[in-house]
This record gives structure tokens, C-alpha cells and sequence, in this order.
């Protein structure tokens, strides 16, 4: 059984022998943008909802293979809103703006590529679930919540030791 990447003799020739197309060359990345049909058809991720100043991960339905590259678009993201990808698993994570109002909503544009440069895009939508203010965030830290404290410890190359509070 061939491998992916080689072609037999014979399959090599046929691709050789054919018409050629002359005329405008296709636009520089022309052949990546995301078309409505493979938006629709593609549900690799789920359509989340998070409150401002709060954020969600978004993490695809199926696992991306180990050798895929996740990206995601920045353009069209609002102002105030963060959008972050981790490139090796997919995971999106997106943070509307404090002020961010109900229905407030970013559709994002994730582009994943495998091994073999085929590209799919992904187009989730992230809606801001209430109306937020100036002051929406997370909570800060409890100055008054439980503080641990560690005994300092050595270790000698090649041994390990146990530190407990």
C-alpha cells in the first residue's frame, strides 16, 4: 500500500498529461476564504454564550489530529472583545468586552490545516448572555481566603523531595 505523498508512475503521468488553464491568476488567498457552504457544513464547534467580562473556551466537538494547525482570524473581532487559540489542540478562548450588552455577538473564523495543506474554516458564534457595565470582570481575588505556606526545601540533582504545607 503507497504511502500518502507518493504517487505511482502511472498516476504521475495522467496528472502530467491535461489541459492547462490560461488566464487571471486566482487572488492571493483566494483558495482559503471561508465560503457559506463550508461554514454551514462544518460543526466543529458549538455556538457558545458568556457573560462580559467573563470568558469561554470553545473546544472542538472532535479532537484535531496531532499533526493539524489550528489559527483564528482577529478581523471583525469588536473592540474591547479577546480571542485566543492554542494552535495544537484548537481550543478558542473568547472574552466580550466588560460593556459588551445582550446579544452582543462575534462570529469568529477558525482555520484549521492538516498535513496535507488542506484547509477547512469554522465560523462558531460567541454571544454576550446579559448586559455588562464599566465594572464587569471577574471577581478579584479574596484578600481574606486561605494562604498556604511551604518550609523551603533542597534537592540534589537526580533526587526529588516532598514539600507539604
Amino acid at each position: 500500500m503507497p504511502h500518502k505523498g507518493i504517487f505511482s508512475r502511472a498516476l504521475l503521468s495522467a496528472a502530467v498529461v491535461g489541459t492547462l488553464a490560461v488566464g487571471a491568476a486566482p487572488a492571493v488567498g483566494a483558495a482559503e476564504a471561508p465560503t457559506q457552504a463550508a461554514a454551514e457544513a462544518s460543526n466543529l464547534y458549538t455556538n457558545q454564550t458568556v457573560a462580559p467580562g467573563h470568558s469561554v473556551t470553545l473546544v472542538p466537538n472532535t479532537p484535531l489530529d496531532f499533526t493539524d494547525i489550528a489559527d483564528v482570524s482577529q478581523s471583525g473581532i469588536p473592540e474591547g472583545w479577546h480571542v485566543t487559540i492554542n494552535e495544537d489542540n484548537g481550543a478558542v478562548v473568547v472574552s466580550p468586552a466588560p460593556n459588551a450588552k445582550k446579544g452582543d455577538a462575534v462570529t469568529l473564523k477558525i482555520k484549521i490545516v492538516d498535513i496535507d495543506g488542506r484547509v477547512t474554516w469554522h465560523q462558531p458564534t460567541v454571544t454576550a448572555s446579559e448586559d455588562g457595565t464599566a465594572d464587569s470582570a471577574l471577581p478579584p481575588a479574596d484578600p481574606d481566603g486561605p494562604k498556604v505556606t511551604y518550609q523551603d526545601a533542597m534537592v540534589e540533582p537526580g533526587n526529588s523531595v516532598t514539600v507539604a504545607p
